[in-house]
């Protein structure tokens, strides 16, 4: 009973123990998605505001570009006379002072009459650059037009894109200013003042041409890719409806996952519109890796979870160290109990067969007077009236006392053995008893009775018992039977006790018995039904 009311703590104690850590599991389940929400959402906003800052650079930028062609426009509408010499030196000022610009290449302002024809007030060009093209630029515009135009040229390895400013002065008379903006230049001084490692820019002009790719390849080429999904209209559009929202969330600008060509990664591109100063709009395309973002979305919930799961691991460590140290004291004290109970087995053992071995010995001690004193008797009475007949109770009685003298290993013998011994033996009692004693012996299942074993005199010891403690006349005899069955000897007799008292032997006998079976881990057992004493001997194994 103790040791099952320590399983039982034991057993307390570890469902304790796994309910506490399956909720330190829960609560810390909840609070991770509640921190990676959190961060989610953070990201989210760093995200937007990574936007927000690349686009209002890059506006910046791009108005700075523009600025000297939206300067040049400003003198000639607040002039009275566009052609008067002040005028004229200006523009050529501001042409001049473009030049000063790092991606600014060229340069130039000409007037063009009808009738004296092409008139240069400024030019620079670069190495690269030709001024015939513009000279021949020049000679296609056409007249009355007053507009501000952008377009991409390109020069042997170099990519321009050309601001033209093209003014009607007086009629029959043009005044054409420009500059070439080297896009590669702008690309590279972008690149290097503003590094970014979590997302890249594409800007698209309103034709769907590429003006600045973090892939210079691609700069000036038509990339029809990034508008599969999402065509320029669109943008536009959902530029129109955002316009009074200047910093809207990324949820509401127009999106798409794709394979990005430059960083060969799934990449979300937003789309949004650059309104410059010069009234132009620049689509402005940033795209943000998707694996990136699941970094940085659960960077800060793994800090957090690995502090959770340490201390997790600690708590289930010492958790686990409390039980293997109960679990250990409970299995020494039961290997304890156990060696105390096996050593005690072992002693039982050693006295139930030292005790059989006594009793073995007495039975011998008690059986020699006893049996010696009857025998003897009847031999007396057999000498005058069978000669013969009293040679064979001799010899027999020799063979009972040959084999009273055996002292068998472990106290067994074989059934055959027994059984011939117990045939002797019943033969000298029938000469006693004659007719009043009935003994018969039967194998049911026709065993090999020399393979057989069953403990020394223990079928002597049972007739001799039913011999002395049942009543045998010629009116009452003694049936006694043994019967060999599959596991089992069974022996059985009439029951009609003796009035007087029984004696000393018969419980000796029975003990000895007991003791044996018990040594061998068996049960020796007898009962009285059906008007019948019987005894069950166990077949045992050598």
């Amino acid at each position: 009973m103790k040791f099952l009311r320590e399983i039982k703590n034991h057993w307390f104690f570890f469902n304790v123990s796994v309910f506490l850590i399956l909720l330190f599991f829960a609560i810390d389940y909840l609070i991770a998605n509640r921190i990676t929400d959190v961060t989610k959402d953070l990201t989210g906003q760093v995200m937007r505001q990574r936007l927000i800052s690349q686009k209002n650079t890059l506006t910046s930028l791009l108005d700075e570009l523009d600025a000297y062609a939206i300067h040049a426009r400003s003198v000639l509408d607040s002039a009275a006379r566009p052609d008067d010499k002040e005028i004229l030196s200006k523009l050529a000022m501001v042409s001049e002072f473009s030049l000063a610009h790092d991606n600014i290449v060229s340069s130039w302002a000409y007037v063009r009459d009808v009738q004296t024809g092409t008139k240069k007030i400024f030019s620079q060009f670069s190495e690269t650059d030709s001024e015939s093209q513009v000279l021949n630029l020049i000679s296609h515009v056409g007249l009355h037009t007053d507009t501000l135009v952008s377009e991409i040229v390109r020069d042997q390895d170099s990519i321009f894109e050309r601001k033209i400013l093209i003014k009607e002065i007086l009629p029959d008379k043009v005044l054409v200013f420009g500059y070439d903006i080297d896009l590669i230049g702008f690309w590279k001084k972008y690149s290097y003042r503003y590094p970014t490692a979590s997302g890249y820019d594409v800007l698209f002009d309103e034709s769907g041409i590429c003006l600045f790719h973090p892939e210079s390849k691609y700069i000036g080429q038509r990339l029809d890719s990034y508008f599969k999904e999402v065509t320029s209209d669109q943008v536009f559009h959902r530029a129109r409806e955002l316009e009074k929202e200047p910093f809207p969330s990324l949820q509401k600008l127009l999106s798409t996952q794709v394979l990005s060509e430059f960083l060969a990664l799934d990449v979300i591109r937003y789309y949004d519109v650059l309104n410059a100063a010069s009234e132009r709009q620049i689509i402005h395309v940033i795209s943000f890796p998707v694996e990136i973002n699941k970094q940085e979305s659960i960077l800060s919930v793994k800090r957090y979870f690995y502090w959770i799961s340490g201390l997790t691991l600690l708590t289930f460590i010492v958790i686990l160290g409390l039980s293997r140290l109960q679990l250990k004291n409970e299995f020494n004290r039961n290997l304890l109990y156990e060696r105390e109970k096996e050593q005690l087995k072992l002693m039982n053992e050693q006295y139930q067969r030292e005790n059989a071995v006594l009793q073995l010995k007495r039975l011998k001690k008690v059986i020699n007077p006893h049996f010696l004193f009857n025998t003897l008797n009847s031999l007396v009475i057999l000498i005058d009236s069978n000669p013969v007949l009293s040679q064979d109770f001799v010899l027999k009685l020799s063979e009972v006392y040959r084999y009273l003298l055996k002292d068998p290993e472990k106290n067994l013998i074989t059934l055959k053995e027994e059984i011939d011994f117990l045939e002797t033996y019943i033969f000298l009692q029938q000469v006693r008893f004659k007719s009043s004693l009935k003994v018969s012996i039967s194998n049911e299942n026709h065993r090999d009775s020399t393979h057989i074993f069953i403990p020394f005199l223990a079928l002597e010891t049972l007739v001799e018992n039913a011999i002395k403690h049942n009543q045998i006349t010629k009116k009452s005899p003694l049936y006694i039977d043994v019967t060999v069955e599959a596991e089992q000897i069974v022996v059985s007799n009439n029951y009609n006790p003796r009035i007087e008292k029984e004696t000393e032997s018969h419980q000796i006998g029975l003990d000895y018995l007991k003791n044996v079976y018990n040594y061998y881990g068996d049960s020796f057992r007898t009962e009285i039904a059906d008007s019948k004493f019987i005894c069950y001997l166990p077949l045992l194994p050598k």
